[in-house]
């Protein structure tokens, strides 16, 4: 049996003392086989740990277990014994025997046995019959005590490998297991069969001297009281030495105080037996004495007694004493000890002897059937012959018969396997090839790309760079292979990008995946350049695998910006000449020249209808081009849908009723409010109605109606044409679409109107769609969000009413390049009762508003000497006129307020030519009305900052300051009749503001907008508190408007009151 031992050093030491303190324990407790033979187990717990914990470790263990008869004899007899066993059986179990109870039989023969004989006869002076009998105990005693410790470490085997903790690994052979069993039931029924005999001898024995001892003390007894009152001491004397005999008998009699009166031995040998020592009352009245002593109490047995005591009472006599030597009266057992340990010792050589032979030949079958089967499967892959072994014992013979047939059974499956082996050999080498060409043809694509294709792990590190990645970045594919992607990304993205990854693979946040997106490289020069970029993961089962495809759009950047400079100067190319004369046209037709003969006219209303129509094709156009570059600007707000469709409709009445059509309001709900932008809104309607108009027929009707379904709001436009062809119907929302070519002449049109309205309808978030029956008609429904809560604006589009002579002359300034549109927009104002002044330059603008101060003024953007935005930031920079009314009057009016979305620069209106009349008008009567209150919105979050804008747009002028320092230097400028604060800022809390705010005179109010609930104190010092998620448009509509109100800060209407929008 081996055991190769894995316990940590913790449980090897817990183990240790464990087995010490066994050891000890089984010392110092014996157990009394028979009369002077007793057997001790410390070696058991010496012998487990020598087989668990290796000799040094036993060797602690016997050390500990020797110390009781170290301590009580002062001889280190059997310290010296122990530790030899352990050298010994250790040594033999490991080389020779390789079984701890033939090792240690081996021992006590030739070691143990002898080495006890000498010490108990040389050194204790024991009698050599007696050593003889000492040492074939200690012998039986340790062989004993090595089948235990086998039989322990056997059921651990058995133990590990039922539980499978795998904590002891061993190699249990069956030839010592059989030879253990062997010597196990020849030595233990030999053993049980010698203590039951030698305890029945003892009994005998003792039960004669009980008898003989008693029947001499009461005859003595009945002597003495059997005489007069006073004994006769002389005949008892007389008596007593009669009855003396040879073997050491001796009689005495006692007084009552325990004194001798008369004995046939010494006083002293008296007193010893009654006074020291240990007495065992075995039964009877027979007490059996020994000697008190450290010595072995084998060796101070030969001084031992057996005695009766019989209480007396006569005279002097109290008591009869009759003792003899125990040595005496076990001679003849101690004989007959030494006889049966022999005889036991006899036998357990001859079965160690016999017992390999024995155990060799049950063994040997299997020996030879594992020496058969070892190399079984290589037999049967080569097809080799097998040589079973045959037996006698049926059991074997049919192990052997059933592995032969498994063995059969497996050569057959094994030659399937050979033949599926090489059919997959053949079919992985095709496979390879196939594999081959398929990565080298993946390789050639990649190294052709057009892209460049980059592969990182999850550190970020690169593990392939085709050559495209090459020729985009500069570096070679041997400068960046191993290194961190982040060296081909210019600042935020450089330190970022460790932290999009790790981020991506603790929260599985997509940030960087997915399809193509816009980002920055940086060359090896270091020059930065726009690149597109897709990232996708490759799935791994042990890793995560990055692949980016990058693509440089220097070129297609480069390209959108010469479109975008193309279609600003087409745009202002194309508007401004048209403005020029669609509004002259007008100016004509309105009477600003007096009558105009008849036929005059009509030729002007010719001209005047043409430009209104290329004014909406150029639109047309270029809303297609800011759709499809993202650049068309949304202001989406809550609004009343109803006084939007009812002025849609009276809009485009008379273009409905040139085709001799009528637009009928069927039903409204005039409380619904959707979230949308109001012109964006309006311009799908117009385009939704003047198709329904163009393609019904002459006396037709087109029918409007708005409902609610389903939690939104649904407005339907029907007419009554000729419906859309089954053909055409997928191509309805297409760029240039219209049905056949005779619709274009017909209906004129370019076919954009549909495209554009699906493209709002979707950045609306909501749906447009048609049913169209042949012959009888279309119906266009447009789907959007219903908005259910307060603060929907009313959209207006109101014609001229009010004039500007009823409050009097105000005086305003318009800079315009083009002489004919700013004679236009000069006439346009006049006819409203103001006066104009015109600079046809930026430097002409300067020079005129040095001179004159003028209630509001127009600016257009693209001006010979500047850009039109440069004068607007001179004019908020400048004290005189950093309150004055601006409106923005251009071709490319939509795209520079994009550009400048975020900045508040006090812009009044942007409006694009050619040129709404009405449209200007409101702007300049709203500019000209008088100053607006000013707003500071301190507020970092530009979300926030827009929605307060667009709330607050109608009555009061708000400018952003982005943190508490902008604040501070906005403040010191003065002029703002209001500050809204956040209190969280990116450069510190917005409380810090309040001192600051506080030095004014009068003291400007501050309203406090922020995400948390404040305190009542906070709250006194403020004119308001509001929490942003808890308040609605209405109620900050209303804040702001009170806290105004009451410091006089709102503008004044004609009525006297606080102008309301």
């Amino acid at each position: 049996m081996k055991f190769s031992v894995h316990f940590n050093q913790p449980t090897r030491i817990v183990l240790l003392v464990a087995l010490a303190l066994l050891s000890l324990l089984g010392n110092y407790q014996a157990f009394p086989l028979f009369f002077r033979v007793e057997f001790l187990f410390g070696s058991i717990a010496t012998l487990i740990a020598l087989q668990l914990l290796g000799r040094p470790a036993a060797m602690l263990v016997a050390v500990v277990g020797s110390l009781y008869t170290l301590l009580v004899w002062g001889h280190p007899y059997a310290l010296i014994i122990a530790l030899l066993e352990v050298a010994v059986v250790g040594m033999l179990s490991r080389s020779l025997v390789r079984s701890i109870v033939a090792a240690d039989i081996l021992y006590w023969t030739f070691l143990g046995a002898p080495l006890s004989i000498l010490f108990y006869a040389g050194l204790m002076g024991a009698p050599s019959e007696q050593a003889a009998l000492i040492g074939m105990k200690h012998a039986l005693n340790g062989v004993f005590n090595a089948i235990v410790a086998s039989m322990l470490l056997s059921v651990l085997v058995l133990y590990q490998r039922g539980s499978g903790r795998g904590i002891v690994v061993h190699s249990l052979s069956l030839r010592n297991l059989v030879l253990n069993i062997l010597i196990t039931s020849v030595f233990m029924p030999s053993l049980a069969l010698i203590v039951y005999q030698n305890r029945n001898a003892l009994s005998e024995v003792q039960a004669a001297l009980e008898g003989e001892l008693i029947l001499h003390a009461r005859f003595l007894k009945d002597f003495v009281a059997s005489g007069a009152r006073e004994p006769d001491l002389p005949r008892i004397r007389r008596v007593l030495e009669v009855w003396s005999r040879g073997d050491g008998m001796h009689t005495s009699l006692l007084r009552a105080d325990g004194s001798v009166l008369l004995s046939t031995t010494t006083a002293q040998r008296i007193r010893r037996v009654l006074g020291t020592g240990r007495q065992t009352l075995l039964g009877g009245g027979l007490v059996l004495w020994v000697p008190p002593g450290t010595m072995p109490e084998v060796v101070r047995w030969n001084e031992a007694s057996y005695f009766v005591h019989e209480m007396v009472g006569v005279g002097e006599i109290g008591s009869v004493l009759v003792q003899v030597p125990a040595a005496e009266s076990l001679h003849q057992l101690e004989r007959t000890y030494l006889e049966a340990f022999r005889l036991l010792g006899g036998i357990t050589l001859l079965t160690l002897l016999l017992g390999p032979v024995a155990s060799h030949l049950l063994v040997r079958p299997l020996r030879q059937l594992s020496e058969v089967s070892r190399d079984v499967p290589a037999k049967l892959m080569h097809a080799t012959p097998i040589d079973w072994p045959v037996s006698g014992v049926n059991e074997f013979a049919r192990l052997t018969e059933n592995i032969r047939l498994m063995a059969t059974s497996l050569g057959r499956t094994f030659a399937e396997l050979r033949a599926a082996r090489d059919e997959l050999e053949r079919r992985v080498e095709e496979r390879t090839a196939s594999l081959k060409e398929s990565a080298a043809r993946t390789q050639a694509i990649v190294d052709n790309a057009v892209e460049g294709i980059i592969t990182i792990d999850e550190e970020g590190l690169v593990e392939s760079f085709n050559p495209a990645a090459e020729r985009i970045f500069g570096y070679s594919a041997g400068e960046v292979l191993g290194r961190n992607v982040s060296m081909l990304m210019p600042e935020p993205y450089h330190t970022g990008h460790t932290g999009y990854i790790r981020r991506y693979l603790e929260t599985g946040e997509p940030r960087m995946m997915g399809a193509g997106r816009e980002t920055e490289g940086r060359r090896k020069d270091g020059t930065v350049f726009p690149l597109e970029i897709a990232v996708s993961e490759v799935p791994f089962p042990d890793r995560h695998l990055f692949t980016g495809i990058v693509r440089d759009i220097s070129e297609r950047k480069k390209m959108d910006r010469m479109k975008s400079e193309f279609i600003s100067t087409v745009s202002h190319e194309l508007r401004t000449p048209l403005t020029s004369i669609r509004g002259s046209l007008g100016l004509v037709i309105g009477g600003i020249s007096g009558e105009l003969p008849e036929q005059a006219r009509g030729l002007i209303e010719i001209a005047s209808k043409n430009s209104e129509r290329l004014s909406r094709l150029i639109n047309d156009i270029l809303d297609v081009e800011k759709i499809e570059s993202g650049h068309m600007a949304f202001d989406i707000r809550p609004v009343a849908l109803w006084p939007i469709i009812e002025q849609v409709i009276e809009a485009n009445q008379a273009y409905a009723t040139q085709y001799g059509v009528h637009i009928v309001l069927e039903s409204v709900d005039e409380g619904l409010s959707v979230l949308a932008d109001p012109d964006r809104l309006t311009q799908v309607f117009t385009n939704l109605l003047s198709n329904a108009a163009k393609f019904s027929p002459q006396g037709g009707t087109v029918n409007v109606a708005v409902a609610e379904n389903a939690g939104e709001v649904r407005i339907a436009i029907a007419d009554q044409g000729t419906g859309i062809p089954e053909e055409f119907r997928t191509h309805v929302f297409e760029k240039f679409s219209q049905a056949d070519a005779s619709d274009t002449r017909r209906s004129g049109g370019t076919g954009l109107g549909l495209s554009i309205a699906k493209a709002i309808v979707d950045r609306l978030g909501g749906r447009i769609d048609f049913e169209s029956m042949p012959g009888t008609g279309t119906t266009f429904t447009v789907d959007l969000p219903l908005w259910s809560g307060p603060g929907a604006q009313v959209f207006t589009r109101r014609s001229p009413g009010v004039r500007g002579r009823g409050r009097g002359i105000s005086r305003v300034l318009v800079c315009e390049d083009d002489p004919d549109v700013g004679n236009l927009l000069r006439l346009m104002l006049e006819q409203e009762g103001y006066r104009a002044d015109i600079a046809t330059s930026l430097g002409q603008a300067r020079t005129l508003l040095a001179k004159e101060r003028y209630a509001a003024m127009t600016l257009d953007i693209m001006l010979p000497d500047g850009n039109g935005l440069e004068l607007l930031h001179e004019l908020r920079r400048d004290e005189r006129t950093v309150d004055l009314p601006v409106v923005i009057v251009s071709a490319v009016a939509d795209l520079h307020r994009q550009e400048v979305d975020g900045e508040v620069l006090a812009v009044v209106d942007w409006l694009r030519k050619p040129i709404d009349q009405d449209q200007l008008i409101r702007a300049v009567r709203r500019a000209a009305s008088g100053p607006r209150p000013r707003i500071l919105h301190v507020e970092d979050d530009p979300d926030v900052q827009r929605v307060v804008g667009d709330i607050l747009r109608d009555f009061a002028q708000v400018e952003v300051a982005n943190n508490r320092t902008d604040a501070e230097a906005a403040l010191e400028q003065g002029g703002f009749s209001l500050v809204i604060l956040d209190l969280e800022l990116p450069d510190g809390s917005g409380l810090s503001l309040l001192p600051v705010v506080g030095r004014f005179h009068p003291p400007i109010p501050v309203v406090i907008f922020s995400a948390h609930q404040h305190n009542h104190a906070l709250a006194d010092e403020v004119a308001a508190a509001l929490v942003k998620s808890r308040t609605t448009n209405h109620e900050l509509v209303a804040t702001i408007r009170g806290i105004l109100g009451e410091h006089g800060k709102l503008p004044v209407a004609a009525d006297g009151h606080p102008e309301r929008s």
